[in-house]
């Protein structure tokens, strides 16, 4: 079993994360830190939690056991064991806060559709994406690994009020265009994202219409050809629609021809997992060589 530690306990994505942990067969919850909340227990914390866990979170940080450190929040503990992660030795450290930089030194990118080799070849410390970033790279980064990406990208979010803010927006954009100048170095990294309000507070919907004229069968071998062996990424021709993917791990991505010359995608995510906890539990597993699926074999209950 591997002992795990949450720092910043108290904050929502903790929450996410410790109903995934809570579950996980190869996990134990060892250490749930947040000095706003020592000596709560966490289930008076998060909801969903009663019966499931008895475990207090406390104010005094003993890692010394600890095998992997998951940060959340953005107490001042946080940021010290992302400023100087070698504090740590080799303990895995996995960053889901909002606001880090995704190019952190020392942090691997935690999108495993995109940089999946690194994650499972050693590293000991990733970041998460953002959950906007989430859902428009799977969507398009099978495009620009093919060179299919023009001068300049403009995508539609649909997304929670928390993720409208100027700034959210801008490191959106900052982060899919490195990510995706990576992948093509001839796209120029330029993208802009109108955002608007989803209908549901936990899914995000990002969408593009671009003028390639390649058929849905070429489309669709593009997409196979990057994504066939991952467990979370699925292309539809058909709507998708939010209870799907609401409380799941998956993305689906929905590609269609408007016409001829025309390709429009649009990914489909629970921003609240792809991008969040979900995506922090995923890079656990990889990191540790566990099979990805572990403790995310989710199935949407909405219906």
């Amino acid at each position: 079993m591997y002992k795990v530690a949450i720092i910043g306990a108290g904050s929502p994505d903790a929450g996410e994360l410790v109903r995934l942990l809570v579950h996980h067969p190869d996990v134990e919850l060892s250490v749930l830190y947040d000095e706003a909340y020592g000596g709560i227990p966490v289930s008076q914390v998060h909801h969903g939690l009663v019966g499931d866990i008895d475990l207090a979170i406390t104010s005094k940080a003993r890692l010394d056991d600890i095998d992997v450190v998951f940060l959340c929040g953005d107490g001042m503990l946080a940021t010290r064991i992302a400023s100087n992660p070698e504090e740590l030795g080799d303990k895995r450290i996995i960053d889901l806060r909002q606001g880090r930089n995704a190019d952190a030194e020392g942090f691997e990118y935690g999108l495993s559709e995109v940089n999946r080799k690194p994650l499972v070849r050693g590293a000991r410390r990733a970041v998460t994406a953002g959950p906007v970033a989430s859902a428009a790279l799977v969507a398009m980064y099978p495009l620009a690994s093919h060179l299919l990406l023009g001068g300049r990208l403009a995508l539609e979010a649909l997304c929670r009020n928390d993720l409208h803010d100027e700034e959210s927006v801008r490191k959106s954009a900052r982060e899919i265009g490195t990510r995706l100048q990576m992948a093509q170095q001839s796209f120029g990294g330029d993208v802009d994202i109108k955002v608007s309000e989803s209908a549901s507070d936990r899914v995000i919907r990002v969408r593009s219409t671009l003028p390639i004229g390649l058929s849905l069968d070429e489309v669709d071998r593009i997409y196979e050809g990057i994504y066939d062996d991952h467990n979370f990424t699925f292309v539809l021709h058909r709507r998708v629609e939010d209870k799907e993917v609401e409380g799941t791990n998956k993305c689906l991505v929905q590609v269609s021809k408007p016409s001829d010359g025309e390709l429009a995608i649009e990914a489909v995510a629970d921003g609240r997992l792809r991008g969040g906890a979900g995506e922090a539990l995923h890079l656990m597993n990889l990191l540790l060589g566990l099979h990805e699926k572990t403790g995310l074999e989710l199935k949407a209950s909405v219906f």
